[in-house]
């Protein structure tokens, strides 16, 4: 009986040291998300009214649950992004909620100014999924742009804000992405968002570190188009 009971105790201790030694595996899976195909592309006018949005909010097409960069907090001013694509363009609209909006700083003005020192909206492709190379854009709640290729004439912002928050609408050209697009491609993705207020640079997948880090990038995983029922 007592041999019984040291053999249930020693499958029970195997059981749950297996468990502890895949807990390091599942956190390093990189988190994902499935964009559906637009049946009509958004305009680009800083709000979610367009059927392709709806869509996008259907079908799951979309990140939330911020955390710091670090992975140490949860954002306190949370940020929704609504993902879908087509042929031409990869787009994408953000939602950041903040405490005070009148407190959001937006002054940057110039193509090119270092926005990511104000509130900002930012989006990282590793274009090829090597999780070495990485394209970086970035925009401030006037829509002022910047980019790593150099190019802010190319690909559209638009923001709006209201009395909670303040949103942006972006197009990026899959030409200046460098793929094509395709049902079943996969990119590397981040979208971040940089909150004044509560001093935290704030992204969908951590990076314990620099957001220049594509080997701790997301998944993008392009689909067909959503049906509704």
């Amino acid at each position: 009986m007592r041999t019984g009971r040291l053999m249930i105790l020693g499958s029970v201790v195997v059981l749950v040291l297996a468990a502890a030694a895949a807990i390091p595996a599942l956190a390093a899976q990189p988190v994902s998300v499935t964009a559906v195909k637009a049946t009509s592309a958004p305009v680009i006018d800083g709000k979610w009214d367009d059927p392709a949005w709806l869509d996008a909010a259907l079908a799951g097409s979309k990140v939330s649950g911020f955390i710091t960069h670090m992975g140490d907090a949860i954002s306190q001013g949370q940020t929704i992004v609504f993902i879908t694509w087509d042929d031409e363009n990869l787009y994408l609209f953000y939602k950041n909620y903040r405490a005070d909006m009148d407190a959001v700083p937006a002054t940057m003005t110039d193509p090119g100014s270092a926005v990511w020192n104000e509130d900002d909206n930012e989006l990282f492709i590793d274009p090829f999924h090597d999780r070495m190379s990485h394209i970086q854009f970035a925009w401030n709640a006037l829509g002022t742009k910047w980019s790593s290729l150099g190019d802010y004439e190319s690909w559209q912002v638009a923001v709006s804000k209201d009395e909670h928050s303040w949103s942006s609408e972006v197009a990026i050209p899959w030409e200046i992405i460098g793929v094509t697009p395709q049902v079943g491609l996969v990119l590397g993705l981040n979208v971040t968002s940089h909150d004044i207020q509560a001093d935290q640079w704030n992204c969908w997948s951590p990076t314990f570190g620099t957001f220049l880090n594509p080997l701790r990038f997301g998944d993008l995983v392009l689909a067909g188009p959503y049906e509704r029922p």
